[in-house]
């Protein structure tokens, strides 16, 4: 039997609910799955432990900062410019390969892993089958996660615009240098996946990881918890209007430029039946409330709960202007809601138009509005069990949790 130990570092945010998901899918279909998270879980996950830190790596940690501070990389990370997502270094203090979870592990399943992994040591050390799973594209950037219209990435990330005006513009040339050294050596088999087409693509052009086998394996999400539910009986339950179209907005933080509820805002003054359309946001927001069109409902960890406001909208509405592949935009689906969504990441891999949501022509506000005025006139169309069928037979859990189990057996048992 195949042991598989996961490495994310946060415990919770879209790619920590992405790895525990399909930790827990493999675990459902028999393999010996675990979880190691540096920081904390929330809710408690079979098999899953939280890195302690040895008094080695705790003296690492302080020393490090000391190190940031004198070389103005702590100031170049406060001082970076504005509107841009984190970004973070190809070095850390732990040492992974220690870790007697990491011994007994047949193969490494690593997901978001910045201020986690050290690339040179861990890929120095490291004797272990390794699978790649991208939630982003730091791992073959200079340090950022997501870089817009920049391909500094395909050469040398020379001249870092999300760096530009800091004591240390330079640092992302050195981070990917170090990352391209690092993951070359490797002496192990590695193996990328990517969870949409467009990282794929970027993933296999890159400097740093293009050399190695690529697969497309999209998320997965738990049938048992998105499904169809009585859309009037969601609505009465959580005090939603019936005679209103409702669409939903949904983002760990609304706040988030690159999620793009600016978007949907001004979308919202375009449309003439702006008075029978109401927006449900759930996410976290510093924002001010803007109009009366506007319904909060926070933060919802609940996942019943989160499948109930799916079920009660008539339109989910992901206007991102950069992202993978939103776990937001399936668990939709599986509910049975049709997507409306800017072209970009992930987001075409799963809508088709006119079958279970429509892809808007551009990226603007009027784009949207028009796309969301078709898609509220097209609502008769669409068929709510066929839309949740199709792609619970797509990105189920089991679905997901088979397709790495065979990509596992690949890599630790053919030589």
């Amino acid at each position: 039997m195949i042991k598989v130990l996961h490495i994310n570092t946060l415990g919770e945010g879209g790619a920590a609910n992405s790895a525990i998901r399909l930790h827990k899918g493999l675990l459902k279909i028999g393999l010996e799955s675990f979880l190691l998270t540096l920081n904390k879980t929330k809710t408690p996950i079979p098999r899953h432990y939280t890195y302690l830190p040895k008094n080695i790596e705790k003296l690492r940690c302080f020393a490090h900062k000391v190190l940031y501070r004198m070389n103005g990389i702590k100031s170049t990370f406060r001082n970076r410019p504005s509107g841009f997502e984190i970004f973070t270094m190809s070095e850390s203090p732990y040492e992974l390969h220690l870790s007697e979870l990491y011994k007994e592990a047949d193969i490494i399943n690593l997901h978001w892993v910045a201020n986690f992994i050290d690339f040179q040591s861990f890929f120095r050390y490291n004797d272990k089958p390794i699978v790649w799973t991208l939630h982003d594209a730091n791992p073959f950037t200079g340090g950022c996660h997501y870089f817009g219209n920049c391909t500094g990435y395909l050469s040398d990330c020379a001249n870092c615009p999300q760096l530009e005006g800091t004591v240390r513009q330079d640092y992302a040339k050195a981070s990917l240098l170090k990352k391209i050294d690092s993951v070359k050596n490797i002496k192990t088999k590695l193996a990328i996946i990517a969870p949409s087409k467009w990282l794929y693509e970027c993933s296999i052009k890159s400097q740093v990881l293009g050399r190695y086998p690529h697969y497309y394996i999209p998320y997965g999400v738990d049938e048992t918890n998105y499904k169809p539910l009585p859309k009037d009986k969601c609505r009465d339950k959580h005090s939603l209007p019936k005679d209103k179209t409702i669409l939903l907005f949904v983002s760990d933080s609304i706040d988030n430029k690159r999620k793009g509820y600016a978007y949907i805002v001004e979308a919202l003054s375009l449309l003439k039946e702006v008075n029978d359309v109401v927006i449900c946001k759930v996410g976290r927001s510093s924002s001010a409330k803007k109009s009366s069109n506007e319904i909060e409902l926070g933060f919802i960890e609940d996942e019943t709960v989160l499948a109930e406001i799916y079920s009660a909208a008539d339109l989910f509405i992901i206007p991102s202007i950069d992202d993978n592949l939103p776990n937001t935009v399936i668990e939709s689906l599986m509910c049975g809601t049709p997507v409306v969504g800017f072209r970009t990441g992930g987001i075409p891999d799963v809508i088709s138009d006119g079958e279970n949501g429509y892809i808007c022509q551009s990226i603007s506000p009027q784009a949207l509005a028009d796309t969301i005025k078709r898609a509220i006139r097209s609502l008769d169309i669409f068929e709510r069990t066929k839309i949740a069928e199709s792609a619970k037979q797509k990105y189920s859990l089991h679905v997901q949790a088979a397709s790495y189990r065979d990509v596992y057996e690949e890599i630790a048992l053919k030589p």
